[in-house]
This record gives C-alpha cells, sequence and structure tokens, in this order.
C-alpha cells in the first residue's frame, strides 16, 4: 500500500513526507520500529518523519539519527484532560 501511495504522489508530482507512527499510547520503545524510518528513506528517496508516542524525547532523537526529517510530539498542557494523547504527552 506504502508503494502504491508513493507511485501515486510521484507520479504527479508532488512535494510530501512519509510519517513512521505506532498507534499505541503510550508505545513502548520496543514496539517503536525505529529503523522504519531508515527503511523508508532508503526505498522511497523521499523525506521522511516520526510521530511518536513515546514518553520522553529519546526515541524521537533515535529516529532523528535514523535519518527522520519531521518529528511529530504529542503536546499537552496537562495530563489530567480527555483523550489518551494527553497521557503520553510532553508538557511544558
Amino acid at each position: 500500500e506504502v508503494d502504491e501511495a508513493v507511485k501515486f504522489l510521484k507520479d504527479r508530482n508532488v512535494d510530501f513526507a512519509l510519517m513512521h507512527c505506532v498507534s499505541k499510547y503510550p508505545c513502548p520503545t520496543a514496539e517503536l520500529n525505529l529503523r522504519t524510518v531508515e527503511f523508508f528513506k532508503q526505498r522511497y528517496n523521499v523525506p521522511v518523519g516520526f510521530s511518536d508516542h513515546s514518553i520522553g524525547i529519546d526515541s524521537a532523537l533515535a529516529s532523528v539519527a535514523l535519518g527522520a526529517a519531521i518529528i511529530e510530539k504529542h503536546f499537552s498542557l496537562s495530563r489530567d484532560l480527555w483523550g489518551s494523547a494527553h497521557k503520553v504527552a510532553m508538557t511544558p
């Protein structure tokens, strides 16, 4: 599916980036599959990012070391707000 989506966008000269994400809140480090960032970058030759649902910043930093050009990290003013993302979001 990713091959097809990338081909579709490249055939139309669309600027885009691929984002790697594991939709688990929080996502344990062992399940982040960070090598996917490196794989996407090599396979598709487009900017690749990492949508980080882990606790802390270490995984985001590791993804940059593997080639991520974009980082998406949840930010919240309070972990007491409604919704699963607030529980693992960075706070001020």
